[in-house]
């Protein structure tokens, strides 16, 4: 009846109307009790007291700061089964629809309380609707128009209580066992009044019998009463505790990001001595860091209701369909949706400007490095040109105005001692690289120092 499931080939359902459905788990949203009941519908007051009154909701409207004003938490966490039942079935009160389909609403009531709602509601208000109840309570079904006795998924019986009692064997034993088990509860029912009857309320000695109306006049609360607060932003730096918490993941993402920086600068001292790139990083870093922190607490906080509402309407995607509130929903979780998204892009545009300073860091200090290698090789061409390690293209190197492509590789090297910017050593003592260095003044020393 809801197009929840899809009927057989050999079956069809047609509803004339529109639709009320009371779910056996109620589906109450993160609003007010108002809002819930109304359910986008527009606001009559005759109307809204009228279900108010057939639901019996007056009494725990009273207990609530803020009576029907009282904001509802997720899932009506505030509020108790029974209470969450009937502001679903004060909503579909209010509804005036066509078609009521009730499943099972009154399990969740007290005896008394499911009395008083089935003759002030289901049998009273609704009397002139269309009403399908599914129940297991069979004391009710002596006062409904039709029954339809259903057993492992199929219809076994159908018709008057009057003729399911004479004809129904399904029916009679099934109304036989409840006999059974009505004697019980009335049983128990009982032990409970006589005990609600000796706990009543004395004041100054004298047992409390006055009528509800003799204590007073009944004021109506005004002003909505917030259970679920704005969610608390920070401001400022983060939190010691914070950091604490996360310093193996900052630590982390601070390797990551000055490991490579620390690496060329160690290579390359010359240009760290002139431009400190660690230095221009933390100051692009502690420009946007402030910015960033604020930006993405907006966009935390602001994701936490798109969650939220995603979740209840999930929860009651039937009631929904049946009230066909598809756009209202779509277009409160919309809002929630372009809320974040705000914060999304500026957090995303934050980062994109971070990556591009960075960026650009990162390819002035390449451009250095580069150049500063190619002054390097230059350097180190030279030298081997002047040591004859290498022949010459073109050109010639004179030397005291004396070719030296004319003089002999050993002669060259014998009269030329060059110290090279980068030093060449080798492992061991330094006596053992002083030996393999200066080799040859070392064994004149070693001449020297025996003829002596």
């Amino acid at each position: 009846m809801l197009g929840e499931l899809p009927a057989t080939s050999d079956a069809s359902v047609v509803i004339r109307g529109t639709v009320a459905y009371v779910p056996q788990v109620s589906c109450i949203f993160n609003a007010t009790v108002r809002d819930n009941i109304l359910f986008g519908s527009p606001f009559d007051p005759a109307r809204y007291e009228k279900a108010i009154d057939v639901t019996a909701l007056q009494h725990d409207l009273d207990l609530l700061p803020g009576g029907d004003l009282a904001e509802i938490g997720e899932r009506g966490v505030n509020i108790s089964g029974g209470q969450k039942q009937r502001v679903s079935m004060a909503r579909a009160v209010y509804s005036n629809s066509d078609v009521y389909i009730f499943d099972d609403p009154l399990s969740a009531l007290d005896a008394h309380v499911g009395r008083q709602v089935f003759d002030k509601c289901i049998k009273g208000e609704l009397s002139w609707k269309t009403r399908i109840l599914v129940t297991n309570q069979l004391h009710f079904l002596s006062q409904v128009d039709r029954i339809i006795l259903v057993h492992e998924g199929t219809v076994k019986e159908e018709g008057t209580f009057e003729d399911l009692s004479n004809n129904g064997m399904l029916f009679r034993k099934l109304m036989g066992n409840a006999g059974k088990m009505e004697e019980y509860e009335e049983q128990e029912n009982n032990e409970i009044v006589d005990n609600k009857t000796s706990s009543k309320q004395v004041a100054n000695g004298v047992m409390n019998n006055l009528p509800k109306n003799v204590s007073g006049t009944k004021k109506p609360k005004e002003g909505k009463s917030v259970l679920i607060k704005q969610e608390e932003r920070e401001t400022g730096v983060v939190n010691l505790k914070v950091l604490t918490r996360t310093k193996d993941k900052i630590l982390l993402v601070c390797s990551m990001i000055l490991a490579p920086m620390f690496i060329l600068m160690q290579s390359y001292h010359t240009i760290h001595q002139h431009f400190d790139f660690e230095i221009s990083s933390f100051i692009v870093m502690d420009t946007v860091k402030s910015t960033a922190r604020e930006v993405k607490r907006l966009d935390s906080i602001t994701r936490s209701p798109v969650y939220a509402q995603f979740g209840e309407a999930l929860n009651g995607l039937s009631t929904i369909r049946a009230y066909k509130a598809y756009d209202r929903m779509a277009s409160i979780n919309g809002k929630s949706m372009d809320n974040n998204v705000r914060y999304t892009l500026v957090n995303m545009g934050a980062n994109r400007w971070l990556a591009i300073q960075l960026e650009t860091l990162g390819g002035i200090m390449i451009w250095f490095t580069a150049t500063f290698a190619v002054m390097q090789n230059g350097r180190a061409d030279n030298q081997q040109a002047f040591a004859s390690t290498m022949e010459l293209e073109r050109g010639r190197i004179l030397i005291d105005d004396c070719d030296i492509a004319k003089f002999g590789l050993m002669d060259i090297r014998k009269v030329l001692g060059i110290i090279p910017q980068s030093p060449v050593l080798f492992s061991g003592t330094a006596l053992l690289t002083m030996m393999v260095i200066f080799g040859r003044l070392w064994r004149a020393l070693i001449r020297r120092y025996a003829s002596n």
